[in-house]
């Protein structure tokens, strides 16, 4: 079977010829199937909304507009331009032209299990202008509060910088462009006596991407994406007491690769094949050195530690994506068949170095070097999918994802089906209705297949702070989870009202550490259930020449269910969570205003005492972000726009729902176009 995945792939090349092209603009890219975008349901914000917020990983600016709190860094699965391995914040948030959240049960089939959510991020690519040029840079000095109920210590103060340039050019059968970044961070540090930081922890973040486009004949199109963004985290701590003097370095790189290439192409008459294949060598290197002076009473020695490992996170994606469409008056029939090939290989090697000199003379020296590897995994997927649809009104698909890859197990999951439609209630019996009613359903089954990305470090903690979404962790290879959506999307008022309602219900595995005397821990997979709710409403409240203003807002609450027989017979463990928040974006001529809070209600605040530990509720909101600027709209300025904004200016006293880092600065952006 592997053979025939092969076979197809060569064949969609061969025989690329004459037809009409299919329109991308019309479909979401979830990386292993493609869904009509017009019937899914989804939550999209526009990349130039994201611009004006300082960050280093884009969950920490889009969970406001999603599922609040409940929106981390290690429950989102993203796509970027159908891509499963790229990694997005290896692009300037200056590249971004959308983000997606998916609301259906496909999201599974793409790699978003257990509780992941599925983003898509699409760039920008396509514009009407012949060319351009566009440049912008952030100024921002960054500090740190300390945390609710804690000592108040002094922090030192830091900037965030970023420059951005970007050049394109667009010819009849050539498109091309370029963007380079330069992104600098630095962590605040507690101010004392007895620590100095030179420098403090900090990231220096490289970004480039390029891209080009080309017409093959008259009818194939081939597009190239480089994508090449080296990181370097580091600082350096030393201790001034005269009884422990030490030295503290710590150096983090990683030379993030991204090429990939795909060829759009058509066989017959509406017979489209796409080909992309996508390359990540992710290969990364960590340095620590301690040396140290350490006097207690007559006694002293000298320590010097080192520490040095090499990460390499190696895939290979080749994809093949073949669709039909036949037309039957109004209704439309359109099967397609997804094959992907993915190789993966991860290696780490640890290298330690460890000298203790005392006053007896003796000096042993210790040296141990660790080894781990995993792969190379081989992975085979299949899926076929027939899709039946009537004008914009009815639509429902349906297929399976077949794992074609070696068995290593005889109880291992190979078939998953799925199933997705959509109907416009009003528009069933009110063809020309302007406003619109649609009900959604999906269900599908998904498995672990290896989805890994390669990502750049940063500051942003992992769960920080609500704990009610689990992170993704793999390994249950033999289970086969459940996804089920059902939602609700009315529009109206010429498509400036949208309400958006989805719950979602999942049965999948996670990981729990069991501790077991004396000194043993077992990581047990136990059945998870979760149930969630989401209310999104966005109105464009003003919408005329001058004026415009789009506000949304949206609350999330999730229910975790957690069946463990070895910590609870008989009963589950639950726990549940509200999160949600409200976006403003405000023009009026050339004035510009942006708001975002998160808010967080009944949060759980834990007291201690001497004697016991007390549960209290409370409300959290923080300010997430707001700005304001000016853009000139005419004259030899036409295209700039500046703005101040901040970053975390005020929250909740009693709960944090940040790190403590804030931020508060200027920024420009300048743009010039050719017509």
């Amino acid at each position: 079977m592997r053979q025939t995945i092969r076979l197809l792939v060569i064949l969609a090349l061969v025989y690329s010829s004459n037809a009409q092209a299919q329109n991308d603009s019309l479909f979401l890219d979830l990386g292993r199937i493609k869904l009509r975008k017009e019937f899914t349901q989804a939550t999209t914000i526009k990349g130039s909304d994201l611009e004006r917020m300082p960050f280093t990983n884009l969950t920490e600016a889009i969970n406001s507009w999603l599922m609040g709190t409940l929106t981390t860094k290690n429950t989102v699965l993203y796509v970027v331009d159908g891509n499963l391995l790229n990694d997005i914040n290896a692009y300037s948030v200056y590249d971004i032209e959308e983000v997606t959240l998916i609301q259906n049960a496909m999201a599974q089939v793409s790699g978003a299990i257990q509780q992941q959510q599925l983003v898509l991020v699409t760039t920008k690519r396509k514009t009407s202008h012949k060319a351009g040029i566009c440049s912008a840079g952030q100024l921002f000095g960054t500090g740190r509060e300390a945390a609710s109920g804690a000592h108040d210590p002094k922090f030192s103060v830091n900037l965030y910088h970023q420059y951005y340039l970007s050049l394109y050019q667009n010819r009849q059968r050539l498109q091309y462009g370029i963007s380079l970044n330069y992104l600098r961070d630095v962590y605040p540090q507690a101010k004392n006596d007895e620590s100095a930081y030179n420098p403090p922890l900090h990231i220096d973040r490289f970004r480039v991407q390029a891209y080009l486009t080309t017409q093959l004949g008259n009818h194939n199109t081939m597009q190239l994406n480089i994508g090449y963004a080296p990181q370097r985290m580091a600082e350096k701590v030393s201790t001034n007491d005269p009884r422990e003097k030490t030295a503290y370095t710590y150096t983090n790189r990683q030379p993030l690769f991204m090429p990939s290439l795909r060829l759009h192409s058509v066989i017959l008459k509406n017979l489209n094949n796409d080909l992309s294949v996508a390359y990540v060598p992710g290969v990364g290197s960590t340095q620590e050195s301690l040396q140290g002076f350490y006097l207690y009473g007559t006694d002293s020695f000298k320590v010097r530690n080192n520490i040095n490992s090499k990460d390499r996170l190696q895939q290979l994606v080749i994809r093949d994506h073949l669709s039909y469409i036949k037309n039957l008056g109004a209704w439309n029939l359109e099967p397609s068949l997804d094959i992907m090939y993915k190789k993966l290989k991860k290696k780490n090697e640890t290298n330690s170095y460890s000298v203790n000199d005392n006053q007896s003379g003796i000096n042993p020296v210790q040296t141990s070097t660790s080894f781990t590897s995993y792969g190379p995994v081989k992975i085979y997927l299949l899926t076929p999918s027939l899709t039946l649809f009537y004008r914009n009104i009815f639509n429902v698909q349906a297929g399976w994802l077949q794992n074609l890859s070696h068995r290593y197990s005889d109880k291992m999951k190979r078939t998953f089906p799925f199933v997705s439609t959509s109907l416009d209630v009003l528009r069933t019996f009110v063809p020309a209705a302007k406003a619109s009613v649609k009900l959604f359903a999906s269900y599908a089954t998904g498995g672990d297949f290896a989805d890994i990305q390669d990502t750049l470090k940063d500051f942003v903690p992992v769960n920080q702070p609500v704990n009610a979404a689990f992170p993704y962790y793999g390994t249950a290879y033999d289970s086969a989870w459940h996804m089920m959506t059902a939602g609700a999307v009315f529009h109206a008022w010429n498509n400036r009202l949208m309400i958006n309602y989805s719950f979602e219900r999942r049965h999948f595995n996670t990981a729990m550490e069991l501790n077991l005397p004396p000194n043993y821990t077992r990581v047990y997979m136990p059945e998870c259930r979760s149930y969630t709710h989401r209310l999104g409403v966005q109105v464009k409240i003003i919408e005329t020449l001058q004026a415009q203003w789009l506000s949304g807002i949206n609350a999330t609450h999730m229910k975790n269910e957690i069946y463990a027989p070895f910590l609870i017979p008989g009963a589950a463990v639950k726990t549940t969570a509200w999160s949600g928040g409200w976006v403003n974006r405000l023009r009026y001529k050339a004035i510009l205003l942006g708001c975002d809070i998160l808010y967080y209600p009944d949060a759980m605040l834990m007291s201690r005492t001497s004697s016991n530990i007390t549960m209290n509720k409370t409300n959290a909101w923080l300010l997430q972000n707001l700005y304001g600027g000016y853009q000139w709209q005419r004259g030899k300025l036409k295209g700039l726009e500046v703005y101040a904004a901040t970053r975390n200016l005020a929250q909740s006293d009693k709960y944090d729902l940040s790190d403590g880092r804030r931020y508060y600065g200027i920024g420009f952006k300048m743009c010039l176009n050719k017509e």
